[in-house]
């Protein structure tokens, strides 16, 4: 499942490296007004568009809602950028397989990430973790895998901020969630992080489901 937005560049690539590891590609186009669509079909993917952009989240729930329809058990989610290697899904699929529910990416060395989006994720996870009582090191990566566990997820969000409100309702749910290290790559892509506007809407995520949190404990009158 690839979310992407102008990636007519990467999404070839990614999609071939991803065909050989997986029943179905899916590639949802969010609004893109290059030639990811056309690129990804080619490639081998389905393709499904949103006619304008909506957001990365968005776009992943539209591919959950299709990967439910036609009864997917197991669904690794990557960017369409190039930034996240296909040949690393076996590792997710290990996890899977020896119990876990969710397992997401965590970038071991990270060096090569712009200082600025490390920072982001650092304060962003920490808080994350103090709050709901996460052990997660990467609470930003959107390189996961998931099996037989979406019709039990909800979540709202449209943006970014998904990666961290997936894990806060993954962990009310008891599920079991498990990390595996992953490269990075960083080339010619552009992020399409805004790193400020975007940790401000993580920080906003937190701070909701704290208060959704709260007042779920609070005796009724």
């Amino acid at each position: 499942m690839i979310p992407a937005h102008n990636e007519a560049p990467f999404i070839s690539d990614v999609v071939t490296g991803a065909k050989p590891f997986v029943d179905e590609v899916i590639v949802v186009d969010d609004g893109s007004v290059d030639d990811t669509a056309s690129e990804a079909e080619k490639s081998g993917a389905q393709v499904l568009r949103h006619e304008r952009r909506m957001g990365k989240w968005a776009a992943l729930r539209t591919g959950f809602s299709k990967a439910l329809e036609v009864g997917a058990d197991t669904i690794i989610t990557m960017d369409g950028d190039g930034q996240h290697s296909p040949g690393e899904i076996p590792k997710f699929l290990e996890h899977l397989e020896k119990g876990a529910d969710v397992v997401i990416g965590y970038r071991k060395v990270r060096k090569e990430m712009p200082l600025i989006r490390r920072i982001s994720n650092k304060i962003t996870t920490f808080i994350a973790n103090m709050l709901f009582s996460l052990e997660v090191s990467d609470s930003q990566c959107g390189f996961r895998a998931y099996r037989k566990v979406l019709e039990k997820l909800s979540f709202t969000a449209s943006g970014f901020e998904g990666e961290i409100e997936t894990l806060v309702v993954a962990k009310r749910l008891g599920l079991k969630i498990v990390e595996v290290p992953i490269k990075t790559i960083y080339g010619e892509e552009k992020t399409k992080v805004k790193t400020f506007r975007d940790t401000c809407s993580f920080l906003a995520m937190l701070t909701k489901l704290k208060v959704e949190e709260l007042k779920a404990l609070r005796p009724s009158p």
